[in-house]
């Protein structure tokens, strides 16, 4: 009997191994090699990406960052309006108010006349009953769109971002119409967008005397 060991088998067995894992070996290469992102994949994505940032900016510009300016526009000139009532109305409430060096004791030193409106017609003329006469004028300083109010060598700015001041005296008979334009930038320039330069319009009346 022939007693030669059996070994064709187990050869066939290790070479089909061999050959799976081979083909195991190949399959993971090819998978690794498609788990990443070409050049060309990166690039169309960015492109993508940059396209939807475009978009989305303006879109939430508009939603959240133009409601913030537009707020603080119309606060800020809220404020150098009432900067405004406050300065005529310290000027128009009877007796012209004095610094502390110059007070003398004297319970009105200056008191109130009347209000009335200059050559120009763009000055308003405050006069006060006093030894040496006192005037205060207000007027537009159209370099510097500022409010001034001048009192004889001394000029005060009262409030900034004012383009136009107009005066007319003849809608009431006792009081002077003052209509003051503010606005954040200049409202005649075309080269600026028109939420910028939108003009805010505020009415104040000064009395034109007072009875004696």
């Amino acid at each position: 009997m022939d007693q030669r060991p059996q070994t064709v088998g187990c050869v066939e067995t290790q070479q089909n191994d061999s050959r799976e894992d081979a083909k195991t070996r190949k399959s993971d290469m090819k998978r690794s090699q498609k788990s990443g992102f070409t050049l060309v994949e990166v690039i169309v994505v960015g492109i993508l990406m940059t396209f939807l940032v475009a978009m989305i900016l303006p879109l939430a510009w508009d939603a959240v960052g133009q409601p913030s300016i537009d707020m603080m526009i119309d606060c800020r000139m809220g404020q150098e309006a009432q900067l405004t009532a406050m300065s005529l109305a310290a000027d128009c409430g009877g007796c012209l108010p004095r610094k502390r060096a110059e007070i003398s004791g004297v319970k009105c030193e200056a008191r109130f006349a009347g209000a009335a409106i200059g050559e120009d017609e763009t000055t308003l003329i405050l006069s006060y009953d006093a030894t040496p006469a006192v005037v205060v004028t207000y007027a537009v300083d159209a370099d510097e769109h500022t409010l001034v109010r001048a009192q004889g060598e001394v000029s005060v700015v009262v409030a900034e971002n004012v383009y136009y001041m107009h005066l007319d005296d003849t809608e009431l008979d006792d009081r002077i119409k003052v209509t003051l334009t503010f606005s954040f930038r200049d409202p005649d320039s075309t080269g600026i967008p028109d939420k910028y330069r939108r003009p805010y319009r505020y009415i104040f009346y000064v009395p034109k005397g007072v009875a004696s």
